[in-house]
């Protein structure tokens, strides 16, 4: 079977929600063969595509545990994610195997479902009493639609904000006082300097992991953006503004942190750079905390705190991902009871225990994220009050990509590569302006 996918552009991988993964980048409406009807004698097996990296496969066996606890007939499949969903997913129809269940993020979801890959769930839900959808956090359900068709299509697994991360140890070294909740990025900067002249080896910021493609992700990238009084988008979505005069001064503020302060590990740097303690923060969610937890263990002292504010306010990046049911599942009613689980409360809890994401139960929002049972970061605190400033990716037209992959990646990561290499952020980003803008005229 001849499937007309969107075809991705780029497939960046990542180890947490806030993994930069990749989207689609052309529009076009899937129109997939009717899958063949099981017969009775064929064993119950449910296909999962799926990340298989922490925390997402964390959540992915919190799910199966709980799944096979009710189905024991069940056999689940894990069909691990290999490369661009798009791709992948056009390889199996080709041997007419979609899998039943494909996991899905915010930013990728609309160019699935205008794309026809997942099944509009309001009926299943809607006959499904022990589904309890007012419970879900809206903004989350709100991330599982497309851009021209609005349903359920996601059922969301986390709701994550990046937050900093910061070493207790090195800031008490330096002689500066710990981050609280009114801190700013000025007198981050400040303490960042002081920290580099007492610590040897050392930059400050440690944006880049083996995980993280390069800091001009979306949710590091943007908040400056915004901090400035700027955006990437006008309001109906038609213009590209990288290049208003206040998302200038925004980007021109944030790599500065490379070009001018010196404070900003080296992007090319691979590994986590916080655990070897040659950096003093990092920006992460609560997914990341599970993995630092056992890098880390007893070699120093750390906690979180919201992130700092910038001149308009403060802003982070906020998400979330989860699983949809493929148009072409042989057993939607089955991958429905799969993953309707994901908004159980038991699911939710686990979750939240094993600090694989925040919950995204709204009964589950306070101060049941509070207890560390002694083990750092003590302010869990900073996760739920960070989660007020939270900015949700923008969706573009499919055909243009999205911040994960497509012309939209591409022109911002490289316009801000180019800055870090000496280029003015004004010609680096008015350039990625262009090139977008174009792509959204193309598209209207």
């Amino acid at each position: 079977m001849k499937t007309n996918l969107p075809r991705a552009h780029a497939w960046p991988a990542r180890a947490a929600f806030s993994l930069l993964l990749a989207g689609t980048a052309a529009c076009s409406a899937l129109a997939p063969t009717p899958p063949p009807s099981p017969t009775p004698a064929e064993p119950l097996v449910l296909q999962v595509l799926t990340i298989d990296t922490p925390p997402i496969s964390q959540v992915y066996d919190i799910l199966t545990q709980a799944f096979a606890r009710l189905h024991p007939e069940v056999t689940i499949i894990k069909v691990p994610l290999t490369t661009d969903p798009a791709q992948q997913i056009a390889s199996l129809a080709q041997t007419n195997n979609v899998p039943d269940v494909i996991w899905t993020i915010d930013a990728l979801t609309p160019s699935f479902v205008d794309a026809g890959l997942l099944l509009n769930m309001n009926e299943l839900a809607s006959v499904d009493r022990t589904f309890k959808r007012d419970d879900i956090n809206p903004d989350a359900l709100a991330a599982g639609n497309g851009q021209e068709k609005q349903g359920l299509y996601m059922i969301p697994a986390v709701m994550e904000s990046v937050q900093m991360f910061y070493n207790k140890n090195m800031f008490q070294k330096a002689g500066v006082p710990y981050p609280d909740a009114n801190y700013t990025w000025d007198e981050l900067i400040a303490a960042c300097k002081k920290i580099q002249e007492t610590s040897v080896n050392v930059k400050c910021l440690g944006y880049p992991n083996s995980a993280i493609p390069d800091p001009s992700w979306w949710a590091y990238l943007v908040p400056w953006i915004r901090g400035y009084g700027g955006d990437v988008l006008s309001a109906d979505g038609k213009v590209s503004t990288l290049s208003s005069p206040e998302s200038l001064a925004g980007l021109q503020a944030y790599t500065d942190l490379w070009t001018k302060d010196q404070i900003a590990s080296n992007p090319q740097i691979r590994g986590n750079c916080f655990v070897s303690e040659h950096c003093a923060v990092i920006f992460n969610v609560v997914g990341g905390i599970g993995l630092l937890q056992q890098r880390i263990g007893d070699s120093f002292s750390w906690d979180v705190q919201v992130i700092p504010a910038l001149p308009k306010g403060r802003f982070t990046g906020t998400g979330t991902y989860g699983y949809g049911i493929s148009s072409s599942a042989r057993r939607p009613q089955l991958a429905w009871d799969f993953i309707k689980l994901l908004a159980t409360p038991d699911v939710q809890r686990t979750i939240l225990a094993q600090r694989a994401g925040m919950p995204v139960l709204k009964s589950l929002s306070g101060a049941a994220a509070l207890d560390t049972h002694g083990t750092p970061p003590a302010n869990m605190q900073a996760f739920i009050t960070g989660s007020r400033y939270g900015l949700y990716p923008h969706a573009y037209p499919t055909a243009c990509g999205n911040f994960y992959s497509g012309l939209v990646q591409s022109a911002i990561s490289e316009a801000f590569k180019a800055v870090l290499e000496g280029a003015q952020v004004d010609t680096a980003f008015r350039q990625a302006d262009r090139k977008i803008q174009d792509c959204l005229d193309s598209a209207k």
